[in-house]
């Protein structure tokens, strides 16, 4: 099931083309999803950026059906379970504040049964 809202989430970095990249993968996955869920690009760590507890803190969240996206591989101290991301996740969900956001986090793209191939493609097309 698709969710109404997915956080399009990285770890952050202070070179521009990081956010630029996150913002444009943002904008081609809300292209490949249905018109109504929106697809709002945010990050743990980048300053100047939306962090993720900020963007799960937004009131147009309240109450919404929202799925976290980390582009992350592997679990790590920010994401997997206990990681930050986990962190954040149950700390937004459990605020006590009004109608807080319904939160699932999505697996890491290694578990991906398809990602081996993706990555053999990938290798293949490396001058």
């Amino acid at each position: 099931m698709v969710p109404a809202v997915v956080l399009l989430l990285d770890h952050g970095s202070t070179n521009p083309a990081a956010g630029e990249a996150r913002e444009t993968l943002a904008g081609k996955l809300a292209a490949l999803l249905p018109p109504a869920t929106r697809v709002i690009p945010c990050s743990l760590k980048e300053p100047g950026a939306p962090t993720l507890a900020e963007t799960l803190a937004r009131p147009d969240l309240r109450g919404a059906d929202v799925a976290i996206l980390p582009l992350f591989l592997f679990p790590g101290r920010h994401a997997g379970t206990g990681g930050d991301i986990a962190r954040i996740a149950a700390a937004a969900a459990g605020s006590g504040g009004e109608n807080p956001p319904k939160i699932r986090i999505a697996p890491f793209f290694s578990a991906d049964p398809d990602f081996p191939a993706l990555l053999a493609k990938t290798l293949r097309q490396t001058p």
